[in-house]
């Protein structure tokens, strides 16, 4: 290499040098478009307001004409006879008026000067002129509207619809100037984009506040104005709006809070009678029988309000024609039952009434076991969750006898809602699910006591996963919650024993996730294999 020669640049510093390039030319041809499209919208701005200065003009050399002519036909003493026939007060009144909720100020002509005697025509004509010159002053007055949307806060597209719809009303019924300050203008929502294309088409003038806040201060004479920086000029320019117009949010009815106590509906973190869980969608709630539609579950549409009123009705149909649960309902052992209320507490479906001791509503009852695994008595009973009916069936999953290398033996509950999906789409996919992994499926990851992983650990398994659901859409609602207050239990007292507390885990997997529930699993696996085999299982042997 000679002195001369510099250091070759590499491919990827020549194509990000090049994309920057591009990213350059493209913003500057949008500069050009946004210059023409101002330049054009400014010609025609320019030529109306010569049409209009013409017509003013035109009218003004008409009256003076008349007025002269006036003059020298009558005299100047009679046309000062004339005019003093002349009510020469124009009253104006400023009437309120209302469209789509905002309300304006309309100016109009209350009374027109007066002829009280009959005049020269040529005077007369002069005065109809003048009269002409004032209605046209009168109704040209065009007022300016602000509207104040996403500024601090991204607006919901169903506000951003209503803003959208008032400003082209104002704009195209009412003859009044719309500006809509917006920060991150969001479009997605079906037919906003073309909405948003239409009330540009109309005149409605939309600033983007991205860059910096618009400022808003008032003069000593109580009018409003508002400077702000404009994000593609980057230069800074005022306006002194006749209306403001602030945009509104939808929130719950006061009277959902008490709702929801009275019937234990579990409501979102703004207060709707739904939570974002995806069982719930799209009428849904906690407790069955009890379904939501309209503005009690979020912020919707009329259109889809509808939808929610139409699923809502077909559902109560259905309910009458459902099959009866293949399972029978969770059952309280009157006899051990200490009326300690945990199941109360923990059921997610409301389905636990209290009368003399709790008892379970088989209407309610969704059969997940949350009761059962969290019950200190142990007094509830399902009969496909029971301790010896979980412990069978995992007995099924293991094998008979030692093998000469150590293979691991886990096994995974895995949530029937989710994490069950997942593996057999892992299966089928074609990932390497180690071989020692069973799995069990069961109706929620918290229906896995204390008891069962234990009982799992000593029927020879060296390691347990429990693959429950996401939180915020766990069927259960809590259900992972509980799942892994019951793992740490079971960590607890392996640690007590000796044994390492990582052979019991707990992850959460959706039922399109069959790729993590595979790295899941060969992670977990490669983890017991390091262990060893579970002392329990020796101890038990």
């Amino acid at each position: 290499m000679s002195a001369t020669s510099g250091v070759r640049p590499t491919k990827g510093y020549l194509m990000e040098t090049k994309r920057r390039i591009q990213t350059v030319e493209r913003g500057t041809e949008f500069l050009k478009l946004k210059r023409d499209q101002l330049a054009k919208e400014l010609t025609e701005s320019l030529d109306v307001l010569k049409g209009r200065r013409g017509l003013l003009l035109n009218n003004l050399k008409e009256a003076y004409s008349a007025l002269t002519a006036a003059y020298l036909s009558l005299g100047p003493s009679e046309v000062k006879s004339q005019t003093r026939s002349i009510k020469n007060t124009l009253d104006l009144e400023v009437l309120p008026r209302s469209i789509m909720g905002v309300v304006y100020p309309d100016v109009r002509i209350k009374e027109t000067p007066k002829i009280a005697t009959e005049l020269d025509i040529t005077l007369a004509h002069a005065a109809d002129k003048v009269y002409e010159i004032i209605e046209e002053t009168v109704t040209d007055i065009k007022q300016t509207a602000v509207f104040l949307t996403g500024i601090s806060y991204e607006t919901h597209p169903i506000i951003l619809e209503e803003v959208m719809r008032a400003a082209m009303a104002l704009q195209t019924k009412q003859n009044l100037q719309v500006y809509i300050f917006t920060g991150n203008l969001k479009v997605a929502q079906n037919g906003l984009e073309a909405l948003y294309r239409q009330s540009r088409r109309q005149g409605v003038n939309y600033v983007k506040c991205t860059e910096s806040l618009p400022e808003i201060t008032q003069t000593k004479y109580g009018s409003v104005v508002i400077t702000f920086m404009d994000d593609i000029s980057c230069e800074y320019f005022s306006l002194k709006p006749d209306i403001i117009i602030v945009d509104e949010t939808i929130v719950p009815a006061d009277y959902f809070d008490h709702l929801s106590k009275v019937f234990g509906l579990d409501a979102d973190a703004a207060g709707f009678l739904q939570t974002g869980n995806v069982h719930r969608t799209p009428v849904f709630t906690n407790v069955r029988g009890i379904l939501v539609s309209g503005p009690s579950r979020k912020i919707q549409s009329d259109d889809d309000h509808m939808n929610d009123v139409e699923i809502a009705s077909n559902d109560i149909l259905f309910m009458f024609d459902r099959k009866p649960y293949d399972t029978a309902k969770a059952e309280i052992s009157r006899s051990n039952c200490i009326r300690c209320l945990t199941c109360i507490r923990v059921c997610p479906y409301r389905s636990i009434a209290l009368n003399t001791k709790p008892e379970v509503m088989p209407d309610a009852c969704e059969r997940c076991g949350i009761c059962a695994s969290k019950c200190p008595r142990q007094a509830i009973r399902l009969e496909h969750l029971t301790v010896q009916t979980i412990s069978e069936r995992v007995a099924r999953r293991l094998p008979k006898k030692a093998t000469k290398t150590f293979t691991p033996h886990i096994i995974a509950f895995c949530c029937n809602r989710s994490a069950v999906t997942a593996y057999e789409h892992a299966c089928l996919n074609g990932y390497k699910v180690p071989k020692g992994i069973k799995v069990v499926d069961i109706p929620c990851g918290g229906s896995i006591s204390f008891e069962h992983i234990l009982f799992t650990l000593q029927s020879g398994a060296d390691g347990v996963m429990i693959a429950t659901c996401h939180d915020g859409n766990c069927h259960g609602e809590r259900g992972n919650k509980y799942a892994r207050s019951n793992a740490l239990m079971a960590q607890d007292y392996l640690v007590q024993a000796g044994i390492e507390k990582e052979r019991v885990i707990v992850t959460t997997i959706a039922a399109n996730m069959s790729t993590a529930f595979a790295e899941e699993s060969i992670a977990f696996n490669q983890r017991i294999k390091e262990f060893g085999p579970s002392k329990l299982v020796d101890s038990k042997q």
